[in-house]
């Protein structure tokens, strides 16, 4: 044992990142008979949310999400934050228009639009007091597997486990010790996301609008505000974000027009690079890669983190099914790719195909995605199976 180290911990599953998806897998894996440690750097829940509402960040959970929340974790989320019940979809080049509403589909909703500060101290919390779960802060160091399990050192304790997970983002470093390599795919795209004020604004609605530049969102945050997702041209984000706030209030206003309402104040932009990143292997003999550190997706179609809650209940259910053979950890992995990875590599494609049609300025490309926009329309069963694949019915 490393000298300092003064702790020796074993369990069964370890899971490395205890953010959104680290936190809702080791909720879901508490459910079962076994030992869960969560590792994460740093647990935000108690601490004070000092942002004002212009700067606070939201996430769009799609209906299939929240379901998987309520019905496996016991948590209804749909209060925390503002329902989506309306969506335009429109072509800002084009006749190209589809309205969505979810009552027409039998939902009470498409999905709920939450602070992220919010959703992840809600689940930091339930983790942090759920009894079979253990919380560690600290950083995994020395990571090692053999045949017989999965070891490392945090803040001072060793410990030791049957299988581990990489929840650690995009970024994860799981996923660098393994040396698994990705496949990127750069947009050359960058989305400016923050919040708007709107005069009057329609409840529960939200807007999509592709442009030439790039696909242009506004979500529902709360009466007065929307979340806005603007992405562009890297070069062109780079010199808007040097702009006065009215200035891009009236840019943003030119490409949305009055339907929205009139944009009165914006918050601070955060400014993020769009890339498509996707490892090549999910896992390797007992460690394992969820959610970003798994597959990092393009936010036009709002897919990411639903995906990923998707992959962690498939884990749940395949785990649920082979927990007595964490000590034959190929089985698990290869049973849980099995249920899976279809569903990833549809929602992977059809993210990829929509950024890139509608940001296409051929005429000929126009006007094609324009008659499907338009037949999508008018033909109400085309409409239900799009909305079944955006709200994770499928």
């Amino acid at each position: 044992m490393e000298k300092g180290v003064t702790t020796s911990i074993d369990v069964d599953v370890l899971i490395v990142g205890g953010g959104l998806v680290g936190a809702t897998l080791a909720k879901a894996l508490s459910t079962l008979n076994l030992q869960v440690t969560l590792v994460e750097k740093q647990f935000l829940a108690g601490l004070p949310d000092t942002k004002p509402v212009l700067d606070q960040r939201a996430l769009a959970l799609n209906y299939g999400t929240l379901s998987i929340f309520k019905n496996l974790l016991g948590l209804d989320l749909s209060a925390l934050g503002a329902q989506v019940q309306n969506i335009y979809v429109s072509d800002q080049h084009g006749f190209g228009r589809i309205a969505l509403n979810a009552a027409d589909e039998v939902l009470p909703y498409f999905g709920c639009v939450i602070p992220i500060l919010v959703l992840t101290k809600v689940l930091q919390a339930a983790v942090l007091h759920d009894p079979k779960i253990t919380c560690i802060t600290g950083v995994c160091k020395q990571l090692q597997q053999d045949e017989h399990g999965v070891e490392c050192e945090v803040d001072g304790k060793h410990l030791r486990a049957k299988i581990l997970i990489g929840a650690d983002g995009a970024t994860s470093q799981v996923r660098e010790f393994l040396n698994i390599s990705t496949r990127i795919h750069d947009y050359e795209q960058t989305a400016l996301i923050g919040n708007v004020k709107v005069q009057a604004l329609e409840a529960h609605t939200a807007y999509e609008r592709f442009t030439h530049e790039g696909p242009l969102a506004l979500l529902p945050f709360d009466q007065d505000h929307m979340t806005l997702v603007w992405v562009m041209p890297t070069a062109l984000a780079e010199m808007r974000q040097k702009l006065p706030a009215m200035l891009l209030l009236q840019d943003l206003q030119k490409i949305m027009g009055y339907r929205v309402g009139r944009f009165l104040a914006l918050g601070h932009l955060q400014a993020y690079s769009l890339q498509q990143v996707v490892a090549e292997q999910t896992y390797d003999k007992r460690i394992g890669l969820l959610g970003n550190a798994a597959h990092s997706l393009h936010p036009v179609a709002g897919q990411g983190f639903n995906l990923s809650m998707r992959d962690i209940f498939g884990f749940y259910q395949t785990l649920k099914r082979y927990q007595d053979l964490l000590d034959q950890p190929d089985i698990i992995w290869e049973e849980y790719l099995r249920v899976r990875h279809h569903d990833q590599v549809r929602t992977i494609a059809i993210t990829d195909a929509l950024i890139k049609m509608f940001t296409q300025k051929n005429p000929l490309v126009q006007g094609v995605r324009n008659s499907l926009m338009l037949n999508l329309e008018l033909c109400p069963y085309a409409k239900t199976a799009l909305n079944e694949v955006m709200v994770g019915l499928t």
